[in-house]
């Protein structure tokens, strides 16, 4: 009997330890699909930028084209009067002309490589922030019983969403590229992203301990981040656009999108951080200006004689 009642305190005390361990262990808080499709239309004004590049390429190609033929033109006019002057009108607009198609082409050959450079880098940032929520998705969608990373605003349910694309992130393999004067104004700007207005917790308040992301714990390997009973050193992800704080005590730990808006002027930053540098280069892209003599070839005869007495001859 004596050996019974030990065995049953034993039970009880193990029973009463480990629910106290269980109570101060840290927690691991799902992440709301509010904030997700939140930073999600990020995503997409961020693959944008390959319609502004795109839109911009274009414009100097079709400079290029319109200079060439209003040069040929401008040589028929020259050949077809007699009069002198305005042989000597157009010999000057055919120089002209030329030089337009050499400033056009030296304007393409700077904005390809900022086209190039922009594009890679806002698709990558892009990337980096579908990818982390596409596997928050699937840990959520075929994880462990229990197991949800991201629920449904004010619940604790678990997505059902069967691609990041129902966020609103770009699809894995994107449609053919459309032309664009400029990205999402709602989304990016020239002083960062409107949409990122403040720092703002992500973590679901009803789905406190569902998903190991942000579990912590000291020198545990089954926690995924170091962290005792404190904060644990803070970690950005997604390229910056989300910082995580690792926490050892319940309900402290945390996923926040950081401030992005008011982070520069007119396309520059002094923020040290990815994101800045990504909205200072994609400034770079925005600024880049292509105006040239036109982009059709009347544009550019009309920007070098005018419309004068001189045009009928190029009718001839």
């Amino acid at each position: 009997l004596h050996t019974t009642y030990l065995r049953t305190c034993c039970i009880a005390i193990s029973a009463i330890l480990t629910q106290l361990a269980l109570l101060s262990e840290a927690s691991s808080p799902a992440i709301e699909d509010t904030y997700v499709k939140k930073l999600s239309k990020v995503t997409a004004a961020l693959t944008n930028v390959e319609g502004v590049a795109l839109s911009k390429a274009q414009s100097v190609l079709e400079q290029i084209s319109a200079a060439e033929t209003a040069t040929y033109k401008l040589k028929l006019g020259a050949d077809a009067t007699t009069d002198h002057n305005a042989n000597m009108v157009f010999a000057a607009a055919v120089v002209a002309a030329s030089e337009c198609q050499a400033t056009a082409r030296t304007k393409l050959t700077e904005l390809v490589p900022v086209a190039l450079t922009e594009t890679t880098d806002s698709s990558k940032a892009a990337g980096h922030i579908a990818e982390l929520f596409e596997l928050l998705r699937a840990i959520t969608t075929h994880g462990a019983a229990g197991t949800k990373c991201v629920v449904n605003a004010g619940t604790d349910t678990g997505t059902t969403t069967k691609s990041v694309a129902e966020y609103g992130c770009p699809k894995a393999v994107t449609d053919k590229a459309t032309t664009l004067v400029k990205a999402a104004e709602e989304q990016i700007n020239d002083e960062g992203s409107p949409t990122l207005a403040a720092k703002t917790s992500t973590k679901s308040w009803t789905a406190t301990n569902t998903c190991v992301f942000l579990l912590g714990g000291n020198n545990v390997q089954s926690k995924l981040w170091q962290a005792s009973g404190v904060a644990g050193t803070e970690v950005d992800l997604a390229e910056g656009f989300i910082k995580i704080k690792p926490h050892g005590t319940s309900g402290s730990a945390d996923a926040a999108t950081r401030q992005q808006s008011g982070v520069g002027s007119s396309w520059a930053t002094s923020k040290d951080t990815a994101p800045g540098k990504l909205f200072a280069k994609i400034g770079d892209l925005m600024l880049k200006k292509h105006a040239g003599c036109g982009e059709t070839e009347k544009d550019v005869i009309d920007h070098l004689i005018g419309p004068t007495k001189l045009k009928p001859s190029l009718q001839r």
